[in-house]
C-alpha cells in the first residue's frame, strides 16, 4: 500500500503543481478559495477511486500489490467486476478508523478483512513468471547466460544463439599471453 500511496500522491502533487503554475501565470483566483479546494478534493477522490478500481478489475494487482506478489480476486478466483472493486474500496475506507476492519484478519482462516468480506474478495499470493526470476528480465537461454559466462572471466566461447560468440572469443584471444 505504501507504493500505491506514493504513486497516488505523486500524481496528485504533479497535477496540483501544474494547476498552481497555470494559476500563477493567468491569475485565476478571485476569492474562490473554497471552490478551488473543493474541486481539488473531488478530483483527488475520483483519482483514488479510479486508480484502485482500474487496477483491481484489470489485473487484480496495483503496482504495490505486484511488488508484494499478491493479487485480489473474487472467492471463486475470477477477476473483480467494477462494483465489487468499489465495494472493496469503500470497505477499506470505513475500516480505517482504529483499523477495526482489519481485525478479522487475525481470526479468519483465509485472512480476510471487512473490506474482503463485504466485496466477496480474497487476497492470494502470486508467483512471478520464470522470466523475472532469471535476473534482468533475460530468459535463461540467451543473454542472461551470456552475461554470466562473459562475466565469469573464463574467456571461453559462449554456447548458444546469442550473437556474442565472436566478441567473447576475440576477448579470450586478447587476454591470452602471446
Amino acid at each position: 500500500m505504501a507504493i500505491d500511496a506514493l504513486l497516488i500522491d505523486a500524481a496528485a502533487l504533479i497535477v496540483a503543481g501544474a494547476f498552481l503554475l497555470v494559476e500563477s501565470v493567468f491569475s485565476l483566483r478571485h476569492g474562490n478559495h473554497a471552490l478551488i479546494a473543493g474541486v481539488g478534493i473531488a478530483l483527488f477522490v475520483v483519482w483514488v477511486i479510479t486508480y484502485f478500481s482500474v487496477f483491481w478489475t484489470t489485473t487484480g494487482q496495483t503496482p504495490g500489490s505486484r511488488v508484494m506478489q499478491i493479487q485480489v480476486t473474487r472467492r471463486d478466483g475470477s477477476q473483480l467486476r467494477p462494483v465489487r472493486a468499489l465495494v472493496r474500496l469503500a470497505g477499506m475506507v470505513v475500516s480505517i478508523p482504529l483499523l477495526w476492519g482489519y481485525l478479522p484478519i487475525l481470526w479468519n482462516p483465509r485472512r480476510r478483512g471487512v473490506c474482503d468480506l463485504l466485496a466477496g474478495t480474497v487476497v492470494t499470493g502470486v508467483t512471478p513468471p520464470p522470466a523475472e526470476l532469471t535476473g534482468a528480465g533475460f530468459p535463461e537461454h540467451s543473454a542472461g547466460r551470456a552475461a554470466r559466462s562473459f562475466g565469469s572471466g573464463g574467456g571461453g566461447v559462449v554456447v548458444g544463439d546469442t550473437g556474442l560468440e565472436p566478441v567473447t572469443s576475440a576477448l579470450s584471444r586478447r587476454r591470452s599471453p602471446s
